[in-house]
This record gives structure tokens, C-alpha cells and sequence, in this order.
């Protein structure tokens, strides 16, 4: 068992000092991250300045530590994530850009393996257990599809180099739903042209509501159930 650190203990009493104290989102030193810097400063045993700002901690803060530090997610909203906090664990913006990358799929994955159904094989409903897949992720991450779609359209050399595994794994994960579908009741249709049709009705949709500022996975997963059905209807008639 590795022996904790300590600090250096001080035996007299210094008359110039600064008091630290640091919120974090758990007491797990390897997990949990700082949400609030504070400090005082001190002379002559007189406080002589204060400073405290809040960090955002890039993920949310459990409602454990909120209990005890009342610091909620919508405090931290509009604080910074210092550089020096980012590229403490990345080494470059390319390290940065993979990681969010594979988190980002490796999410959507895990929605859609515990959503989409084992045995269903109608194509429009498979669509809309992936759409509820999705909604649930943005739950978590409102702009989580968004960043999706546009690592899709990724020309940056650099870019496509790193994301390249993420984005095999996430056409992987949609091949194999896919792979189930019967599309006996649609023989007189394409399947690919199909797929684009509706891949181009719910990504607009998902980028003309993400631009209002009342967005809500709810009502967009409400709309996507209803172009779906519009959809459904005009193939099978």
C-alpha cells in the first residue's frame, strides 16, 4: 500500500501566510476534480486579501458533494476550464480532440445497447429506439449528437487521423442494429436511398432545434417520433 503524503509540519508561527481551500466533486483524489478555489491572505495577522473563483470541472458534480459545498452544475456553468486543467491530463489538442471523441461514442454505444431491442427488426422502429438512445445521451450532454454529426464532416488531416477509430466504431455499432432490419414490407423502396432520407430529416431537425434556445431532448425526441411515423406511413402506402 503506497504511504500517503504529508505536508511539512511548522513548528513556530509565521506572521505572513495564505489559507487555501479547495471544493472538489468527491474526496477521491484520482477521480474527483476542483470546483471552487479560495484563499486568503495574510500579514502581519492581518487579512489583507481574498481571492475565490469556481472551476468547471467539465462533467457533473454529484449531488453528494453538492449537499455538502451547495455548488451545483448551473454555478460552474460559465466558468472557465483552465488550459492548465485540460492539459494536465492531454498533452495536445489532438490528445483532447480523441478523447472526446471516443467518449463521445463509447456513450452513445452504451445508450443504444441497453435501448434498442435485441429481437426488433421493423427498420422505423429501430430508428426510433436509436432517436430515444440519443435523447437520453443529450440528456448528459445536450451537444453530444451535434459534435457527432460534425465529426462526420471532418476534412482536418490532423483530425481525421485521431478520430478515425471512434468514428469506425460508432458506423460499426449502427451496421450491426441495421443488419436486423426486415424490409419486407418495403420491397419497392431502396433501403439506402431510405436511410439517407431519413439520416437528412432527423439531422436537420437536430440542428434547426439545437438553434433554439428552448432546446430540449424531450420535444426533440417528440418530433423525431413524429416525422417517423409520417415516414412510415408514406412508405408503406
Amino acid at each position: 500500500m503506497t504511504a500517503r503524503k504529508k505536508g511539512k509540519r511548522l513548528n513556530g508561527y509565521r506572521q505572513d501566510y495564505v489559507v487555501f481551500d479547495l471544493e472538489t466533486t468527491g474526496i477521491n483524489q484520482n477521480y474527483d476534480e476542483i470546483i471552487e478555489i479560495s484563499a486568503v491572505k495574510v500579514c502581519g495577522g492581518e487579512v489583507v486579501g481574498e481571492y475565490s473563483t469556481l472551476v468547471n470541472p467539465g462533467r457533473h458534480i454529484p449531488a453528494g458533494a453538492t449537499a455538502v459545498n451547495g455548488i451545483t452544475d448551473e454555478m460552474v456553468k460559465e466558468a472557465g476550464i483552465s488550459k492548465g486543467l485540460l492539459f494536465h491530463y492531454f498533452t495536445s489538442k489532438a490528445g483532447l480532440y480523441e478523447f472526446i471523441c471516443d467518449y463521445s461514442v463509447k456513450f452513445v454505444i452504451m445508450e443504444m445497447s441497453s435501448t434498442v431491442g435485441k429481437e426488433e427488426k421493423d427498420y422505423f422502429r429501430l430508428r426510433l429506439q436509436i432517436e430515444k438512445a440519443k435523447m437520453t445521451a443529450m440528456k448528459n450532454f445536450p451537444y453530444i449528437q451535434l459534435f457527432l454529426l460534425q465529426m462526420e464532416k471532418e476534412t482536418s488531416k490532423e483530425a481525421l487521423e485521431v478520430m478515425q477509430p471512434a468514428a469506425q466504431a460508432l458506423r460499426s455499432a449502427y451496421d450491426d442494429i441495421y443488419q436486423k432490419a426486415d424490409f419486407g414490407m418495403l420491397e419497392e423502396i431502396s433501403v439506402e436511398r431510405l436511410a439517407k432520407i431519413v439520416d437528412y430529416t432527423l439531422n436537420g431537425l437536430l440542428e434547426e432545434l439545437l438553434r433554439k434556445s428552448s432546446f430540449s431532448p424531450d420535444t426533440y425526441y417528440a418530433e423525431v417520433s413524429q416525422y417517423l411515423k409520417e415516414l412510415e406511413r408514406m412508405c408503406r402506402y
